[in-house]
């Protein structure tokens, strides 16, 4: 979204202003929605206590191009922060199962993990 300013109305500025903050929101919301659905066992959020909670938040806080809202923009902050958090904990939880250590591992194990080629014998 381009910010532009015309010098005979100024509330255009305001109201590309509101216009990219919209935009952002639905981005949140959408990414907060996929990493619901990536959290889930099934990968279904549609019976979900978080999602129908996240959807009233988003609904509660909606505003119009009028509308000057501050409690918006802390809504929008708060959703970036639960959207970064979801994304860490799965971020976490996948180098959790790849890295956790399951007992002893072969030379060429390890030498796999961190990306080193084993050297071969010619026989």
């Amino acid at each position: 979204m381009i910010l532009y300013y015309s010098s005979r109305s100024g509330n255009s500025l305001e109201i590309s202003c509101s216009l990219k903050r919209i935009t952002m929101a639905t981005k949140v919301l959408r990414s907060l929605l996929h990493e619901l659905r990536q959290a889930s066992p099934n990968g279904c959020i549609k019976d979900s206590l978080a999602a129908r909670y996240i959807l009233a938040q988003y609904k509660k806080f909606e505003t119009t191009d009028q509308q000057l809202c501050k409690r918006r923009d802390e809504a929008l902050f708060l959703g970036q922060a639960y959207l970064t958090y979801l994304s860490s904990q799965r971020k976490y939880t996948e180098l959790y199962k790849e890295y956790h250590g399951r007992g002893e591992r072969s030379v060429r194990d390890t030498a796999d993990l961190v990306g080193f080629k084993l050297p071969t014998d010619p026989k």
